[in-house]
């Protein structure tokens, strides 16, 4: 049963860490020009309007020299030019939240792990007693 309860604790421990790893967030076509490594999940034009590059066909647009590629849902690529674009939604990898991630997740591993060490301890220290107690 307590390994149960450990392997689940770690499979959600380790869901979250996956998902705090990532950074989202709105930036303007002058901000993401200067980065590289994000991958672009939605963008508003300056007329208003939004395309989504996160579909079934394509994990996200790319920023190729001055443009956005991205495929859209009927599988036609998309090349945008970062004068139409006012916005840009973008996925990054975060350091900082990475390594927060895996030492919460280590911490609470240990705590869990201490717990069950010490319930088993409990019990076979319980069960011991029980033994001298009836001879």
């Amino acid at each position: 049963m307590s390994k149960k309860i450990v392997a689940c604790v770690t499979l959600v421990c380790f869901v979250l860490f996956m998902q705090s790893c990532y950074s989202r967030k709105w930036l303007t076509p002058d901000q993401l020009m200067g980065t590289k490594g994000k991958k672009i999940l939605k963008i508003e034009m300056a007329d208003g309007t939004s395309i989504s590059c996160l579909n079934r066909i394509s994990k996200g647009g790319q920023l190729v020299d001055d443009q956005i590629v991205c495929t859209l849902e009927d599988g036609t690529t998309k090349t945008i030019s970062l004068s139409d674009v006012r916005l840009v939604y973008v996925k990054q990898v975060s350091a900082g939240k990475t390594i927060l991630g895996g030492l919460g997740g280590a911490s609470i591993l240990l705590t869990i792990a201490g717990i069950v060490v010490l319930v088993v301890l409990t019990s076979a220290l319980i069960h011991i007693g029980d033994e001298s107690l009836r001879r």
